[in-house]
């Protein structure tokens, strides 16, 4: 997690693999520059230990595919907290003490912070922030602290994956008002941006694992096969979707009108990442709910055409991938918006 100005620590890396620590696994990405650009050299996603078993604290052993020199780790964190403030601009006060305040956290937790200039406003500070508990933060990176990978940058997942949108799609709608929708297992996250620029941020209580649940009590399932379901679209589940997640929809359409109203525009497209974004039926709900148009994001588009090969059996799901890539392409690459 980098703050303003910071980079990744010693300058850009050329060889880096992503690690997003969540709750379906560890989902690894190694990249390499390449004269030609960046390479996609290896995708995989590593079993999670349970938190309670002395292997949660013993040191990760990548396989001699994701072997980097270095590791940028993405980790989403049970008490984690992202917010996006408006803060004013004050003189001789501190915008982290302006941000403790806000938080109102208890506990130790690690910060980070970036500010989005905002054009024609001088006096308030657009701030995205976020916390994470220092003890996740330390269990996790203690994996790394002997040998390669070195940890060279601890993010947000869902912030992460901001990296790789900027890359691709995000620059092609410069221009336009569009949002990146991030479906996890706990947790779903909303980006909604204008020109560019971030315009709001939010993180609703409720993901996948709702609609797995779901599933599996309405159709007494075993979980292998509510997922099966799930990923298979035998069934169209968008009755489903909408009672799981009935909250996070509505929060969606709120937010939505918020930023049309707030910034005189129309949120021109969604694109949708995280797990649920590759079970059948998700984007025609989420269209239907939100009344924007959807399209479900291939992070990797453009990586394999300088290198590489995205793995068979991962063909598909490449939207589960967006976080443990845009954290390796914030390593490796300048950015015009520090996310």
């Amino acid at each position: 997690m980098r703050k303003p100005g910071d980079g990744a620590a010693g300058g850009l890396k050329t060889d880096v693999v992503g690690l997003d620590f969540g709750a379906s696994g560890i989902k690894a990405v190694r990249l390499r520059r390449r004269r030609a650009g960046i390479a996609l050299l290896a995708v995989d996603v590593l079993p999670l230990p349970p938190s309670k078993s002395s292997e949660a604290r013993e040191r990760l052993i990548l396989p001699p595919a994701l072997a980097a020199n270095y590791a940028a780790v993405c980790l989403n964190g049970d008490r984690s907290s992202i917010r996006l403030l408006d803060l004013p601009a004050l003189p001789n006060v501190k915008i982290e003490d302006q941000i403790q305040q806000q938080f109102n956290l208890t506990g130790d937790y690690r910060m980070g912070y970036a500010i989005i200039p905002i054009p024609g406003v001088k006096d308030t500070l657009r701030t995205l922030a976020v916390a994470l508990p220092e003890d996740e933060a330390q269990a996790t990176l203690a994996r790394l602290a002997v040998g390669p990978p070195a940890p060279t940058s601890l993010e947000y997942p869902s912030l992460a994956a901001l990296h790789a949108f900027e890359r691709g799609v995000g620059a092609r709608h410069a221009q336009e008002a569009v949002g990146v929708l991030d479906a996890g297992s706990r947790f779903t996250h909303l980006f909604l941006f204008l020109h560019g620029r971030l315009a709001l941020a939010r993180r609703f209580e409720a993901g996948g694992a709702n609609v797995l649940e779901r599933v599996r009590s309405q159709m007494d399932l075993d979980e292998a096969t509510a997922l099966n379901v799930l990923s298979t679209g035998a069934i169209d589940l968008s009755a489903v979707y909408h009672e799981a997640l009935s909250s996070v929809f509505k929060q969606l359409a709120i937010s939505r009108d918020f930023v049309e109203r707030r910034e005189h525009c129309r949120v021109a497209r969604l694109y949708l990442a995280g797990g649920l974004s590759i079970s059948t039926y998700w984007e025609q709900t989420v269209s239907e709910a939100t009344g924007v148009p959807c399209t479900v994001w291939n992070p990797m588009e453009g990586l394999t055409e300088v290198g590489g090969e995205f793995p068979v059996p991962w063909r598909g799901q490449e939207p589960r991938f967006a976080a443990a890539l845009g954290a390796a392409l914030g390593n490796m690459l300048a950015h015009e918006h520090p996310y």
